[in-house]
């Protein structure tokens, strides 16, 4: 499906694998969305420039991350933003040992005080803000 909506994309084998490694590791911050649910978010960002590639990976609050041909950015849907966060996978892998970039990619503090009030994610949602 991706194919489709995306274009044809591939990840080089060492992305591969320090994907699967990232998804592992934080595997309680990302959900796994649908093709289509995908899709369907990425058409409220319409007017935004969202690079034309799957995400890598998507967090539990809905952010997503892109592969540009020259780095990786990560849609925050909170601001409204696309912001670079690394030049690679390898890098981003590197740098996430960093305690505050890992609370500032996946919301970790904000994901762990929703599970402790009781709050659990079918596989179709993801957790947003109430103003």
């Amino acid at each position: 499906m991706f194919n489709r909506l995306f274009g044809l994309w591939t990840l080089a084998p060492d992305e591969a694998e320090d994907v699967a490694a990232l998804k592992q590791a934080f595997a309680d911050f990302l959900i796994a969305p649908s093709a289509e649910d995908i899709r369907r978010s990425l058409d409220g960002w319409s007017w935004m420039e969202v690079p034309n590639t799957p995400p890598i990976f998507v967090t539990a609050f809905g952010d997503m991350l892109f592969r540009r041909s020259n780095d990786l950015v990560m849609l925050d849907t909170l601001d409204g933003t696309l912001v670079p966060v690394a030049k690679s996978v390898s890098d981003l892998r590197q740098r996430l040992s960093d305690i505050e970039l890992q609370d500032h990619i996946f919301s970790s503090v904000w994901v762990q005080a929703a599970r402790r009030r009781g709050l659990a994610l079918t596989p179709e949602t993801c957790f947003d803000w109430r103003i």
